[in-house]
């Protein structure tokens, strides 16, 4: 059954053909996609890396996912792990290291001067850990970002909203629709049951998304006497 994507969320945009990623959040995720597809079939994506692999390698050869769903609140914090992760900034699609960047724009100094201090002394929350076999495709060690602020976070979220989005309300196939799917453990390793997504384990548990997706991300150990990881 169709459904509209009218939910908010992090998503990826992956290259069949090389494993390449190009991470994303959106308080509307439908659309942000077809914002994506038409930029994209208009040779005008603000993401020249990811533009270039579109007209190399054609549309048949990426495909689009989402991630998981979360609050609006969370998008900015969560969307910077799964850069950070995947280092694809450097390795994947994404032309900025800061998530919620206004890419393809120009930037003021004062701007450029808080980037650089974000960036300045930012170790990786997962050096030396080893990731999952599946995540090694997409994903490689970097370094830990910093929550943007809350003016930083409500100007990005008032940048998406209304007129603004001229594509809103408008669906995404079914077929473009997966998650990633969630595993919980005791403390001692045994394993629970697997959940379709951090967010259907999260509203199951009575918890946020983002105390989850610390443990799966490594920057904690366990949250309410649990260990989580990707399916």
């Amino acid at each position: 059954m169709n459904e509209d994507l009218n939910i908010s969320g992090i998503y990826s945009i992956t290259n069949t053909t090389n494993g390449k990623v190009y991470i994303g959040s959106a308080i509307n995720i439908g659309t942000r996609w077809r914002e994506h597809l038409n930029d994209l079939k208009g040779d005008k994506h603000h993401s020249i890396k990811l533009q270039r692999a579109w007209n190399k390698y054609g549309e048949d050869s990426f495909r689009f996912d989402v991630i998981t769903t979360c609050s609006i609140e969370d998008l900015i914090t969560i969307e910077q792990d799964f850069i950070d992760e995947g280092n694809t900034y450097k390795v994947g699609y994404n032309c900025c290291p800061i998530a919620g960047s206004r890419l393809g724009s120009k930037q003021s100094e004062e701007t450029k001067r808080k980037i650089s201090e974000t960036l300045t002394g930012r170790p990786s929350h997962r050096k030396g850990k080893a990731l999952p076999e599946e995540t090694k495709l997409k994903l490689s060690k970097a370094r830990k970002g910093k929550k943007l602020s809350k003016t930083h976070v409500e100007n990005i979220r008032k940048a998406k909203m209304g007129d603004k989005n001229p594509f809103y309300g408008k669906k995404v196939k079914e077929e473009h629709k997966t998650y990633k799917r969630i595993k919980q453990f005791t403390k001692d390793g045994e394993f629970i049951k697997e959940w379709e997504s951090l967010t259907h384990c999260a509203n199951a548990l009575n918890t946020q998304v983002k105390y989850i997706s610390n443990v799966v991300c490594g920057r904690r150990k366990t949250h309410l006497g649990f260990t989580f990881t990707y399916a």
